[in-house]
């Protein structure tokens, strides 16, 4: 069966790996996934009933009010200026990844950079985050995707260059990704 949630929180605190770490805990072995309906929704009864939230009653300066209103009038134009599609892509996983004998770590920050490249005609720097948390005072850490590799890969995709090539400067982007 398939189960779908969403959060949204604030993460100061932690990083995303630690929230996400929640979400698999909680859906785990907080909810007994044997009582679902013939939709797959889960049915467990509720253990323990939350308290009943309370209206705080705030008392903010005119100048905080000011701000708060301008930030809102920003994040009302980011918003306007934001489009989201989402794809379901299933013809193939990491399996088939691992086939190509490269990693899915590495695969996908590459398809990205193409993808960017072809929508934008240009490269900009990118980054993806790796955890460091298991290590003392990690948190995150950055790992740069746009490196000269993954450059003339993405270049060598737009040129009339053998297969092959194409394939070996593939596997040196995603080897120097994995070095990152």
């Amino acid at each position: 069966f398939f189960v779908k949630a969403g959060g949204c929180g604030e993460h100061t605190w932690g990083d995303a790996p630690v929230g996400a770490h929640l979400w698999e805990i909680m859906l785990r072995f907080g909810l007994d996934f044997e009582q679902l309906d013939e939709k797959g929704v889960i049915t467990t009864p509720v253990k323990i009933i939350p308290p009943h939230p309370e209206k705080l009653k705030w008392k903010l300066s005119e100048e905080c009010l000011e701000d708060i209103d301008s930030a809102a009038k920003e994040a009302l134009k980011a918003i306007d200026n934001l489009d989201l599609k989402v794809l379901a892509f299933s013809r193939f996983g990491k399996g088939h990844i691992k086939t190509c004998k490269v990693s899915p770590d590495a695969f996908l920050p590459m398809t990205f950079q193409l993808a960017y490249y072809r929508d934008q005609g240009k490269f900009d720097l990118t980054y993806e985050s790796s955890m460091t948390r298991f290590y003392l005072q990690g948190r995150t850490e950055t790992v740069r995707v746009c490196t000269p590799e993954s450059c003339e890969w993405v270049r060598s995709m737009e040129d009339d260059l053998p297969r092959n090539t194409k394939i070996e400067l593939f596997r040196k982007a995603c080897e120097r990704h994995q070095k990152s």
